[in-house]
């Protein structure tokens, strides 16, 4: 009797294996059916720091729609651009290389003194993530606010349309400097949302970007009074010479710019909150995968630099990356690897199930177990020239131009990147060790566009890339 009832319960213990195998099974299957999106939004925040949302951790509540969209995504706490500036780090996120492989951001030298205005451009010869969607039966189109973001510089490359927002349709050619005097995210916003209420009927990808976190920075909701006083409240005003090294000795302008900073964040995140609600309300949020990025962050001086496309630490490379699946309602945060702007493209891919390309990307799936975990971000210009390299809980930033100028941090111990553990005496032979440096491309192998227009250049002056 007794081993009756012992083979019984084997045999049931292995019946309720099988049926949970098969339950799991069968939820899986779903899942990934599930996963193949007819719509596919990426939104792209141009200057946008990490670490001044509340999701990521900040201290004052500027992003609450954010924050409401990440309770039913993945976010990566982890997570770099490829490079300190706007078009070669949107570069990397479009065609998933790294900044010395697409090759575009490099000076072209012709003109020393307004280089920027000289830099190589994306090439029609690389396969980018519009052209893919496209060719597999997508509509694409872009909402943008233009400059470095603009068809000139080879970004519009596979969108069926590429729309600079604010721009009057009789000016749109001529690329009008007050789009930057007045860069409004509410602009973008409605014209994204126009277009995907047109075209619900048909699978689409989207791309949605704003300049609205740039500087010249402002306090579009009036909200910079009570910042302010968040941040007395918090303690952030407290012992700024822990928190910056740049040397001066009146620190409140770096506050009023943080303070103005998050004002901007606030604007923007209402404007977001708009966006998500609409979709809701056409009932195409929660079937689309919606992937909300950054191209870079900005400096207020926390290692001495200020603005961005200068340097390679935290605060100008580490951007929010946060993935929303079809039908995900939980959150998940995902702190195992560093994830980066050139895993966006296959990560899309594999939620679209498209397979069997024929084109080299650098990048990973971020649904897929990496098998090494090594994350880079490049950054090429006057005033040097660098990689980061996140491996093994350290970041090593190598200067190509002095090897022994190099720093090494423990991310583990120190995340903000205060305290230098390399030793000077390894120099270039024990940096190897960590890594084995690429020779740095040179502008020529680039391609160089024709010399811009003067509409063009006060476009950039807006921005402050061009004086």
């Amino acid at each position: 009797m007794g081993m009756k009832n012992s083979r019984f319960k084997k045999w049931l213990f292995f019946s309720l294996l099988s049926l949970i195998f098969f339950s799991v099974c069968c939820m899986i299957l779903r899942f990934r059916q599930d996963q193949q999106s007819e719509y596919i939004i990426l939104v792209g925040i141009d200057t946008l720091r990490a670490d001044h949302l509340s999701c990521y951790g900040y201290q004052l509540e500027t992003s609450p729609s954010i924050d409401e969209f990440a309770k039913g995504a993945i976010l990566f706490q982890k997570s770099i651009s490829q490079s300190s500036w706007t078009l070669p780090s949107f570069a990397s996120i479009f065609t998933s290389l790294y900044y010395n492989q697409h090759k575009s951001g490099f000076q072209c030298l012709r003109n020393e003194k307004e280089s920027m205005l000289n830099t190589t451009i994306l090439e029609d010869s690389f396969t980018t993530l519009a052209e893919v969607l496209k060719s597999h039966g997508y509509k694409t189109a872009a909402f943008t606010e233009g400059a470095l973001m603009s068809p000139f510089f080879g970004v519009s490359q596979g969108f069926d349309l590429f729309k600079i927002c604010s721009v009057p349709e009789d000016k749109i050619d001529e690329l009008n400097p007050k789009q930057i005097r007045f860069k409004n995210i509410k602009n973008v916003v409605d014209e994204s949302l126009k277009w995907i209420s047109k075209n619900r009927g048909r699978k689409f990808f989207l791309f949605l970007h704003s300049y609205e976190t740039h500087k010249p920075l402002r306090d579009p909701m009036g909200v910079s009074d009570i910042i302010k006083k968040e941040y007395v409240k918090n303690g952030l005003m407290t012992n700024p010479k822990e928190q910056f090294e740049l040397k001066v000795e009146d620190f409140s302008y770096i506050y009023e710019q943080l303070i103005l900073y998050d004002s901007e964040i606030r604007y923007l995140d209402y404007h977001l909150g708009r966006f998500f609600s609409a979709l809701k309300d056409m009932d195409i949020y929660d079937k689309s995968l919606i992937i909300f990025t950054s191209d870079h962050g900005e400096e207020f001086g926390e290692h001495g630099g200020w603005g961005h496309g200068k340097a390679l630490y935290r605060e100008s490379v580490f951007v929010p990356l946060i993935v929303k699946l079809p039908y995900q309602k939980k959150a998940v945060q995902e702190d195992r690897w560093t994830a980066q702007g050139i895993d966006i493209f296959p990560t899309i891919l594999e939620l679209s199930g498209i397979k069997n390309h024929n084109y080299y990307i650098s990048g990973r799936s971020l649904l897929a177990k990496p098998s090494m975990d090594i994350a880079l971000t490049h950054h090429f210009g006057e005033n040097g020239n660098f990689v980061a390299v996140v491996k093994d809980g350290q970041k090593l930033i190598f200067n190509y131009d002095s090897p022994r100028d190099s720093v090494l941090f423990d991310l583990t111990k120190d995340p903000f990147e205060r305290h230098n553990i390399l030793s000077i005496q390894e120099g270039k032979s024990g940096l190897t060790k960590f890594i084995d440096p690429v020779e740095i491309p040179t502008a020529v192998e680039g391609k160089c566009p024709d010399l811009i227009d003067e509409d063009t250049k006060m476009k950039l002056k807006g921005l402050g890339y061009i004086q």
